[in-house]
């Protein structure tokens, strides 16, 4: 975990810390009441099998979400969780719209956070659809995240880029807001300009394959006439 992701990571805390475990947690989580539970167990020190089961079966009340939810997204964000499906399901449901200003914003500043890291990453935890994709419940705006890619001049994030646009079609989970925002941004100047800076860079065969077909399909207008990202 890097720098800035640490420092939001404890800014979820910080600002989460609103939301003490209310007694009978075991219980409301319909789980046996066991060592190590959840209720005795310090929340940084919560492990990712610990949180597992609620995190594939979602939280029944909505204080216990908001409880643990700075300990979940720090195990997603350290690697020791990686189910990309489970990010998405997590992180989308956080950004509520009714949430208080400084939650919204201590979790968009996570996201962004986290989205840098696996954009300059040479082998992502999560996929850019994953990442993303946590924008698509409740209308949360993927557009500070797709201008930031734009913005980065790394080959890494260039090829993320690259390989995001050979990906196919748009998951069915993908709210229209967030569908039609992707499509409208690859259709922009900026996705095309950021692939052919760094296809003028590299000499890496490999590389230069990747966004030579990212460029291709871009200049090929497909995400507008086919309605593949729509």
């Amino acid at each position: 975990m890097d720098r800035e992701l640490a420092a939001a990571v404890g800014s979820l805390y910080t600002v989460f810390a609103r939301y003490p475990l209310a007694p009978g947690v075991e219980q409301r989580l319909r789980r046996p009441d066991t060592e190590p539970g959840l209720a005795r167990t310090p929340l940084r020190e919560l492990t990712a099998h610990q949180l597992d089961a609620h995190l594939f079966a979602g939280w029944r009340d909505e204080d216990d979400f908001s409880h643990f939810l700075p300990r979940v997204l720090e195990l997603f964000a350290t690697g020791e969780h990686r189910d990309g499906a489970l990010l998405r399901k997590n992180l989308s449901e956080a950004h509520r719209p009714d949430r208080p200003a400084d939650e919204r914003a201590a979790l968009h500043r996570y996201h962004l956070a986290l989205w840098r890291q696996i954009r300059s990453a040479a082998d992502p935890a999560f996929t850019a659809e994953d990442v993303l994709g946590a924008c698509s419940l409740h209308d949360h705006d993927v557009l500070p995240y797709l201008a930031d890619w734009a913005a980065d001049p790394s080959p890494a994030a260039a090829l993320l880029l690259a390989r995001f646009i050979g990906g196919g079609r748009m998951p069915s989970w993908g709210g229209e807001r967030y569908l039609g925002d992707i499509a409208d941004w690859l259709g922009s100047a900026a996705p095309a300009a950021a692939l052919t800076a760094a296809l003028a860079a590299t000499t890496d065969p490999a590389a230069r394959r990747d966004l030579a077909y990212g460029l291709e399909l871009l200049e090929l207008d497909w995400q507008r006439d086919d309605p593949v990202m729509r």
